[in-house]
């Protein structure tokens, strides 16, 4: 049996990387592994939890890097993250995903903030 539950994005759920969100699910589901259902006693042990879209994984309708770097001109970080890609020739290119945005510039709290502010607006402007 397949199940799907949808976990409206939020602020507080856009810097949980799919890969958590599926070990919190998981765990939420799998802590008590036993549901009584009608007298019935149902193992839930195996049940698995696999993200199938999130905010993470949507490719966007357009190019991030081509609206990223007409906002180098900003004295924000937004336009600090600009100027920094438009140096970098391994940027995703086309239209790739936050995911992929987040892999590439890796774990800094910097970088993954000023990732967020600037999909953010992205996403607003298309």
């Amino acid at each position: 049996m397949k199940i799907e539950i949808e976990i409206p994005d939020t602020v507080e759920l856009d810097g949980i990387a799919d890969e958590d969100m599926q070990r919190m699910i998981q765990a939420a589901v799998c802590t008590d592994h036993w549901y009584e259902y009608s007298g019935v006693d149902i193992d839930l042990s195996a049940a698995s939890v696999k993200v199938v879209d999130s905010a993470w994984t949507r490719k966007p309708a357009r190019s991030f890097l081509a609206w990223l770097k007409a906002q180098a001109k900003r004295d924000d970080v937004v336009g600090d993250l600009a100027r920094d890609v438009a140096r970098d020739p391994r940027a995703p290119s086309g239209r790739a995903t936050k995911g992929q945005w987040r892999d590439h510039l890796g774990g800094s709290q910097h970088l993954a903030a000023a990732l967020s502010e600037a999909w953010a607006e992205f996403l607003n402007a298309e």
